[in-house]
């Protein structure tokens, strides 16, 4: 398997959890309550999707591909969804905060942001998957392959990093086989 053939992997799974996200806004804007599992999906996106996916990218890949250019355009952008996705994570995390403490609002803001995280990182998957991941594939030597597998197996070396990984993919493979609505 490739570094990219990773990420990909690691793409799918997020997208398993996407859906589960979209199902989570759903079922808040009809006034049901969130289901038991959200503060996990948001972990999920905090810890798997930001902590380490996209700290593979901006750390080893991006850096890689744009070959020390911090003005690369579409690197660059990537980092702003990053960024943009951090802060809905936050929000989401915020508004779950006020919904257990009784605010009826905060659903409609979950929900929102929710939504605009889902839109976020689907585009951004998107132009990962069809832009980012063919100029790898054009331009990565094999001592950059090397280099970038190395690094990114280097993220999970501890059991207790190990441990975290392997909950995170079983609950993606959950809600993937299952097709979890809320």
């Amino acid at each position: 398997m490739t570094s990219i053939d990773g990420l990909r992997d690691e793409h799918r799974r997020i997208e398993a959890m996407l859906s589960a996200l979209d199902a989570v806004a759903e079922r808040l804007d009809r006034d049901e309550a969130a289901p038991a599992f959200v503060e996990e999906l948001i972990e999920f996106f905090r810890l798997f999707a930001d902590a380490r996916h996209h700290a593979k990218e901006e750390q080893r890949l991006f850096p890689l591909l744009a070959g020390g250019d911090s003005s690369y355009g579409v690197i660059d952008a990537l980092r702003h969804h990053h960024d943009l996705g951090r802060m809905l994570v936050g929000e989401m995390r915020q508004a779950l905060t006020h919904l257990r403490a009784g605010d009826p609002a905060a659903a409609r803001t979950f929900a929102a942001s929710a939504r605009s995280y889902t839109h976020l990182l689907r585009v951004h998957i998107d132009i990962e998957e069809h832009e980012v991941f063919a100029e790898a594939g054009r331009t990565l030597t094999a001592t950059d392959e090397r280099t970038l597998l190395e690094a990114f197996e280097g993220l999970d070396t501890t059991p207790a990093a190990l441990q975290q990984v392997a909950r995170w993919e079983r609950l993606a493979e959950q809600v993937r086989a299952t097709s979890v609505r809320g």
